[in-house]
């Protein structure tokens, strides 16, 4: 089998028993992201916790998420029945993104570039 085989794996076991926190996301980027673009549709690819795109709906964003991992989507809907948010998860291979060309105003990630050789 090759690496992209276990990645979700992988990150399902990052992930498994990692706590939820009502926390505080990010300050730089989410200030960064709210001066660029005071609104809109925003994608974060490999979300992971989820804090700042969760935290970017309760701004008002049309927030998206898509991570690899079962585990990073619990936690984020275990953090959206916390503090409330309405960041819609999908469960996705960030090579293969379910939306049409320009559907957002914004995509970044925080963490997932680096794991990519290509």
């Amino acid at each position: 089998m090759t690496l992209e085989h276990h990645l979700p794996s992988i990150w399902d076991s990052h992930w498994k028993n990692f706590p939820v926190k009502d926390k505080i996301p990010h300050r730089d980027l989410k200030r960064i992201i709210e001066e660029i673009l005071p609104s809109g549709r925003i994608l974060e690819v490999g979300f992971g916790r989820g804090y700042l795109i969760n935290h970017l709906s309760l701004l008002g964003y049309e927030s998206f998420g898509i991570d690899i991992s079962k585990e990073a989507v619990k936690i984020i809907q275990t953090h959206k029945s916390v503090i409330g948010g309405k960041t819609k998860i999908i469960r996705g291979d960030s090579m293969g993104l379910p939306f049409k060309a320009n559907y957002f105003d914004l995509i970044f990630s925080q963490g997932l570039i680096e794991h990519y050789s290509d």
